[in-house]
């Protein structure tokens, strides 16, 4: 939620990651010697929301946002990126947020959660950092640097061939995290990073982090090198007992840890079942909700859509089945999924199966609105906030309190005509703020009285773009009204549309060339006007608009799992026979759930326009009862 363009600019840098294979000793089974200490199934089983949370505030990072990293503050010595060379040395203070990150993960997956710094190879690991950064590359097996001795690029390549790495994120708090999603098209087939960090005998890790610098720009710290030593067996193997573990964990998962676009994953303990045997295996995955539900076999190779995979190399547990469902966009407060894992042999050759359930839960307190809110001078609003089971307080900060002054609650105040940015405690989401504009009020160009009241809700929610804040009596056009509907989805949704995989260059007409016509055409939303036109300037009819509502209606309904509220009655227009047959089924519907109401008379007027202010009110009761289900 709430992305600004910076923001988007770090996600997209994308996680470089080369396949690390090394051969380790296979996994005996381990001497009944003792019991151990601790059983991954029956913590899960027992743990509550509560309890999660409290872990959460020991674990949390250390400040909030994403940059407190971003400068040389991070060091007591600085690394030097010219020969002579030298790593340089963090603070201690940030190693242990990027330990902290690890122990919250392992906390949620039912692992000891004590893993400590090795001190011993914090000179590697800021090596191996060093190494990659002045290559300006990121690499596993990188080479030698010019100028550069043979013992310090030895202790940097001992460094990468042993860790993760990860190239342009802020944090190790954020390196932890997008390690634990691994779901890019390089890495979901066997998702490594992750099934290191959730390796049960992992009793120690270390981090590195150094900048590049950009050849062209000296003044820049340039782009973040990190390294987190992955390869530790410290913890005897016989301390941690299981028949799996998975991500996202059984029981309660945080919604804010695992995207829906993730991929699942459950490590088999090959003690207990036999990795050679795995053509058989199969998953269904299944939502309470609705029982929708996605089965994966073999076949499920689509790295960027459905997939499944059974990877038995040797990251962390060498025994690891891998999917990831298609067309699930989003995930509900206290929404439970089924995973059912069949076609499992034991080591005696039996048949067998894993079955569990997780729930996700959201953990913290965010605003509603994705990105940005539009305020006239001398308004109030109070943004729409999703609590979560803390019941936690929020901080907030405004840019310029000149333009816009935020209270304890969140309550804005717009002063004068400008922008700001609202800066509130977000830890673990896309993002951290809210854009607002403030415009001076037209008197000649004002929301109707009767409109008033559900616009200023629509612009508390983040429906209505600054673009947009005008005109509100005059007929909206067919592409700005998909605009609006693919604001109030992606709002919906939490997440961004355009980001998953809409870009120019794709449009089914010859006349439009916009991602959210694209979305909306592929989704069955909207179609053309005829010719491979889409028309996108000209004015949405009443019609046409009830036949988008309703197609998003149930668009969305699909994508929540929503059950559908109870329709009202509706007695027939007296204008009934100007409706075209192809949308008179949904004017109809659109009306029982109170998103479109008649005009005068009884009447439709079915080829009559919708204004702009018409537009944010539809759409936002369209949003209102969606919303009230997340």
């Amino acid at each position: 939620m709430h992305t600004s363009p910076l923001q988007r600019t770090w996600k997209k840098l994308l996680l470089l990651v080369i396949s690390l294979m090394i051969v380790l000793p296979v996994f005996e089974q381990p001497a009944a010697v003792k019991a151990a200490s601790t059983d991954v199934q029956s913590t899960l089983e027992s743990r509550t929301k509560s309890q999660i949370v409290e872990k959460w505030l020991k674990y949390k990072p250390m400040e909030l946002g994403r940059d407190y990293m971003n400068g040389t503050h991070i060091f007591t010595v600085e690394p030097k990126l010219t020969a002579p060379y030298a790593a340089g040395k963090l603070k201690d203070s940030y190693i242990k947020d990027g330990i902290n990150a690890v122990n919250f993960i392992r906390y949620l997956a039912g692992l000891p959660d004590d893993v400590e710094a090795d001190w011993s190879i914090e000179q590697q690991q800021q090596t191996g950092a060093l190494v990659n950064a002045v290559n300006q590359v990121m690499s596993h097996y990188p080479q030698k640097p010019a100028g550069m001795n043979d013992v310090m690029h030895q202790l940097g390549y001992d460094a990468n061939r042993s860790s993760n790495l990860y190239y342009g994120s802020p944090t190790f708090y954020d390196n932890v995290l997008g390690y634990m999603s691994d779901s890019d098209s390089n890495n979901i087939d066997r998702v490594g990073h992750r099934r290191w960090i959730l390796n049960p005998q992992m009793k120690k890790t270390m981090f590195g982090m150094v900048f590049s610098r950009s050849s062209s720009d000296s003044s820049s710290l340039g782009v973040r090198h990190a390294t987190m030593y992955a390869f530790d067996k410290q913890r005897p193997a016989e301390d941690v007992s299981y028949n799996y573990i998975s991500w996202p964990p059984a029981g309660y998962t945080p919604m804010e840890v695992f995207a829906a676009s993730d991929a699942w994953s459950v490590s088999i303990n090959p003690n207990l079942y036999d990795r050679t045997k795995t053509e058989d295996i199969t998953v269904t995955l299944t939502r309470d909700s609705d029982q929708k539900s996605w089965s994966f076999n073999h076949n499920d190779r689509d790295v960027r859509g459905k997939f499944f995979n059974v990877e038995t190399s040797y990251f962390g547990i060498p025994f690891s089945i891998i999917f990831r469902p298609d067309a699930l966009e989003a995930m509900k407060n206290d929404e439970a999924f089924h995973v059912s894992i069949n076609g499992l042999y034991t080591k005696t050759g039996l048949s067998a199966s894993v079955a569990f359930k997780t729930t996700f839960f959201k953990m913290l307190s965010t605003y509603t609105a994705r990105d940005s809110i539009v305020m006239e001078s001398g308004e109030t609003l109070t943004p729409l906030i999703e609590n979560a089971i803390t019941g936690s307080t929020m901080d907030w900060s405004s840019s310029d309190p000149k333009i816009v002054k935020v209270d304890k609650n969140g309550k804005l105040t717009a002063i004068a005509k400008g922008d700001a940015i609202i800066y509130f405690n977000s830890y673990l989401r896309d993002g951290s703020m809210l854009n607002v504009s403030v415009v001076d009020s037209d008197p000649s160009d004002k929301v109707s009285a009767w409109a008033a009241k559900e616009v200023k809700k629509a612009k508390e929610a983040g429906l209505v773009p600054r673009w947009f804040y005008y005109n509100f009596q005059s007929p909206m056009y067919r592409e700005g009204f998909v605009e609006f509907t693919s604001r109030m989805a992606e709002t919906v949704l939490g997440i961004s549309l355009y980001e998953q995989k809409y870009e120019y260059g794709r449009s089914p007409f010859q006349d439009v060339d916009y991602w959210a016509v694209s979305w909306a055409a592929d989704n069955g939303i909207i179609s053309g006007t005829g010719k491979n036109k889409f028309s996108p300037y000209d004015s949405i009819s009443r019609e046409q608009a009830a036949k988008l509502l309703l197609n998003v209606y149930h668009y969305l309904a699909e994508k929540t799992g929503r059950v559908p509220v109870q329709k009202s009655s509706q007695t027939i227009f007296s204008d009934d026979s100007k409706i075209s047959d192809w949308a008179k089924a949904d004017v109809y519907e659109a009306v029982s759930l109170n998103l479109l109401n008649g005009v005068d008379n009884n009447r439709f007027n079915p080829k009559g326009s919708i204004t702009t202010e018409q537009t944010i009110i539809i759409l936002y009761r369209l949003f209102e009862q969606f919303y009230e289900q997340s």
